[in-house]
């Protein structure tokens, strides 16, 4: 597996998201500041993209996910608020999660490219990247967290628990080495990952 520098990372991912977000791709991207994590979460909120960890990692490695690897992330809790429970009392960590019910119901609220893909069977394609950072002590017993993907990370992980003999794997880039530069990564809620280093 490849790494990437944190201009490959945003690139690849803005090729998705755009996509995704019928969002046009940058025209002045060449010369955003690749060096300055800050001044890109600046570029991003700006074209309308998610800021911070993308912008917070120096280095990533791109990683290919299996089941046993899927079951090692964690994801947002906030997907499940469509159910009649709450939220904060599903765990986040997707080898606890698949034991609830909310993992075997879910789907998303409004249409996508990637959910009937999935849900039919097909592979999962490599320029839908998951984007994951290590894990929080407070998402623990998860390695992994997907800061970008939750949904097609539950649909495919769903897949391979319900299909045991498939065995598919993910495309998806972890971040590797934070930016202690990062204003973001140096707050409050993230700084503990800068010393998983």
């Amino acid at each position: 597996m490849k790494c990437l520098t944190r201009k490959d990372l945003i690139t690849a991912y803005l090729s998705y998201d755009a996509r995704k977000k019928n969002n046009p791709i940058p025209k002045n991207i060449a010369d955003w500041p690749w060096s300055d994590p800050n001044a890109l979460d600046l570029e991003l909120k700006r074209h309308g993209f998610k800021p911070g960890v993308i912008a917070g990692y120096k280095t990533w490695q791109e990683v290919q996910l299996s089941r046993e690897c899927l079951l090692d992330c964690a994801v947002v809790k906030n997907m499940f608020h469509d159910f009649q429970l709450p939220s904060e009392n599903l765990p986040r960590a997707l080898n606890e999660l698949i034991h609830h019910r909310v993992f075997h119901q879910w789907k998303p609220n409004q249409p996508t490219e990637w959910y009937e893909w999935l849900e039919s069977g097909n592979p999962f394609p490599d320029d839908w990247p998951l984007i994951l950072r290590p894990a929080k002590k407070s998402e623990a017993p998860a390695k992994y967290y997907v800061e970008d993907g939750s949904g097609r990370a539950v649909c495919f992980l769903r897949r391979l628990v319900n299909h045991p003999k498939e065995n598919g794997v993910a495309m998806g880039y972890l971040g590797v080495e934070p930016d202690s530069e990062s204003r973001f990564m140096s707050g409050p809620e993230f700084r503990e990952l800068l010393n998983l280093v």
